[in-house]
């Protein structure tokens, strides 16, 4: 079962324009825990006593807080409360409708008991966002957990994220060819069993899946870079190594979308020069050669192209590719977002900015449209910093529904405190109130 369902139509008591004067102090007819008058799930006490938690005692009025708006293509930086995962980068994220994970990743300047674990410099570690809560939680890992944790690639297929691929240190070392999945209801790790002829064991590969068709494309040993084909049958298990012609500049750290039956190769490069974006690497299924699609520059920038990058993030979304971030062959990291419509190839350079320089991040988008893009590497190349900011956009107007939530969301933070039994009797929708007992029963 997909985890992207149709939901049942927002029947709340509320609206994003109530404020407190209207409402008494409440958000759906829900007082915030610890008020004067409210009872939290064990009593007035209680609630006040939650009040106390980091990040709670600080909750505002409803008429001290700006008022909600909808506002896409602007990126935001997401607040987060309690414990978060140290700065990283090389890690992967993948997006359900409900949270964030991140698994992997790697930082030589971690202090704290880190740097006692025997995967250090790296981190073997799977975290979730609730976006509902802003609250971070580290998963438990179970069974046959991905050992190689740089430069993996991830994807997220129903309730399982698949992890291919990734290095240990030193870089190219060890690396593998191994996909593993994890289950996200169980958090049980599994071998996913193949046969057939597998790739070469590298890190950095592009991975783009359709459907149950895995594919992947170059990659590195740390020495050798490839720009090999191979597609993964999820149903049989069988790897096939696709035939080419014309193959284009072997690389890592590019990413790949499926169109049309076509793979469409981004960006990418070697350890000393990046990959152009106006002219891309595109493998055809059928005809099984490669071929090249010319884009077009952005004509409100006077014909602008993206500047080649490597270590960039892409996400799908309809007929638009976005790309943001990434770093250059002369190592000058990027914070600007792209967007390319694959109906006319042509460029677009969105008219906002990540709030800092990005590259060896990571992104992906909700299936309502929302991009949410965790760590990386910032400020000089040669003095680099790593951070475990997360950040946002809305790359698409979602449903009305969704919104109203966010506004329920932006004036009462505190629904992490309730029971997602009484938000469903003030008139939450159940698979909205079970986004923010999907935080409970984490912490439970």
């Amino acid at each position: 079962m997909l985890l992207g369902q149709d939901a049942e139509p927002w029947v709340g008591g509320g609206t994003e324009r109530e404020t407190e004067r209207e409402t008494g102090g409440k958000v759906l007819g829900l007082e915030a825990p610890g008020r004067a008058g409210s009872v939290g799930p064990g009593g007035v006490e209680e609630g006040q006593d939650l009040l106390q938690e980091e990040g709670v005692a600080d909750f505002q009025k409803i008429e001290d807080l700006e008022s909600y708006t909808f506002t896409p293509f602007k990126f935001e930086e997401v607040p987060t409360r309690g414990a978060r995962p140290h700065a990283r980068s090389g890690h992967r994220v993948v997006c359900s409708e409900t949270a964030i994970y991140s698994f992997g990743g790697y930082n030589p300047e971690t202090t704290g008991p880190h740097r006692e674990s025997r995967f250090f410099p790296l981190f073997q570690e799977l975290w979730k966002l609730n976006f509902a809560t802003g609250r971070w939680k580290q998963l438990p890992l179970r069974g046959d957990c991905p050992d190689k944790l740089a430069s993996h690639c991830a994807n997220r297929y129903d309730q399982y994220l698949l992890v291919y691929g990734g290095t240990s240190v030193p870089f190219g070392h060890e690396s593998s060819n191994e996909l593993l999945f994890c289950d996200l209801n169980s958090l049980e790790w599994h071998v996913f069993p193949t046969q057939g002829v597998h790739p070469q064991r590298m890190y950095g590969q592009g991975l783009v899946r359709n459907g149950m068709d895995v594919y992947i494309i170059g990659g590195t040993t740390g020495h050798q870079y490839c720009s090999d084909v191979h597609h993964l049958d999820l149903k049989t298990g069988t790897w096939t190594s696709l035939p080419f012609t014309n193959y284009p500049e072997p690389r890592y750290r590019h990413e790949i979308v499926f169109h049309n039956n076509i793979l469409i190769v981004f960006g990418g490069g070697t350890n000393m020069e990046a990959y152009g974006l106006i002219k891309l690497p595109a493998y055809d299924l059928q005809k099984k050669n490669w071929t090249v699609i010319a884009t077009q520059g952005d004509v409100e920038c006077g014909g602008m192209f993206p500047a080649p990058r490597r270590c960039l993030s892409l996400t799908h979304v309809g007929q638009f590719v976005y790309i943001c971030g990434g770093l250059g062959s002369q190592y000058v990291a990027y914070d600007d977002l792209w967007q390319l419509d694959l109906t006319s190839f042509r460029w677009r350079r969105m008219p906002t900015d990540l709030p800092q320089s990005l590259y060896f991040h990571s992104a992906d988008v909700t299936p309502e449209g929302k991009m949410y893009v965790f760590g990386g590497v910032t400020g000089e190349v040669f003095a680099p910093e790593r951070t475990n900011s997360v950040y946002s956009i809305w790359l698409k107007i979602p449903s009305l529904k969704e919104m109203c939530w966010e506004a329920v969301l932006h004036y009462a933070p505190w629904l992490d405190k309730v029971p997602s039994q009484n938000l469903v009797e003030a008139g939450v929708p159940q698979d909205l109130a079970n986004r923010v007992g999907d935080f409970l029963a984490d912490v439970g």
